[in-house]
């Protein structure tokens, strides 16, 4: 992974027991991205600190609500990983900002090991397939987990920077929960 050209970014930030808010600073200069959060919902988890980052990942596309959503400007989606990785909301299944929110505050959450190699290959495969993503549109991920792998990631990190996917990771730490 060494090799590799993609970016990966690690953000440490704490969930207090305060809400997790982003600025109310809207972003204004995005044309078309497609954005997908590869959410961690393994055991180390836990609910109440998945509802925080639903919160969280909620706020951040909140922040593109005065940019077009949906097949002409920002998409999104929402990828949970823990035993096996599962797409609940696909970069096309929504072409709204209301309709992508009201489905983030639904996500269940489902507990299991923390795949994270798998999610990264899903992510390649499934989710940033030929099918669904658009050309020319930039594809980043924005990985929330916290932390170490319970597979190898080696294989699915380096076909994502293979891709051309752009990828963000958030590791949260628990212990201020």
């Amino acid at each position: 992974m060494a090799h590799s050209s993609v970016w990966i970014f690690l953000l440490c930030f704490s969930l207090t027991h305060q809400r997790a808010a982003a600025q109310a600073e809207a972003c204004r200069t995005v044309v078309q991205a497609d954005i997908v959060f590869l959410l961690d919902e393994s055991w180390s988890v836990g609910q109440t600190s998945f509802f925080r980052v639903k919160d969280f990942i909620s706020a951040v596309m909140s922040s593109f609500q005065d940019s077009a959503v949906g097949a002409e400007g920002v998409r999104f989606g929402v990828t949970l990983f823990g035993d096996v990785p599962r797409m609940l909301v696909a970069l096309t299944d929504y072409s709204s900002l209301e309709e992508v929110l009201r489905t983030v505050g639904n996500l269940p959450y489902g507990g299991g090991s923390r795949r994270t190699g798998s999610a990264l290959q899903f992510l390649v495969d499934s989710v940033f397939s030929p099918a669904i993503s658009r050309d020319f549109t930039p594809k980043i991920a924005v990985l929330i987990t916290t932390g170490r792998s319970d597979d190898q990631v080696d294989l699915g990190a380096k076909a994502v920077a293979d891709s051309g996917i752009t990828l963000f990771a958030v590791e949260r730490s628990m212990e201020a929960l």
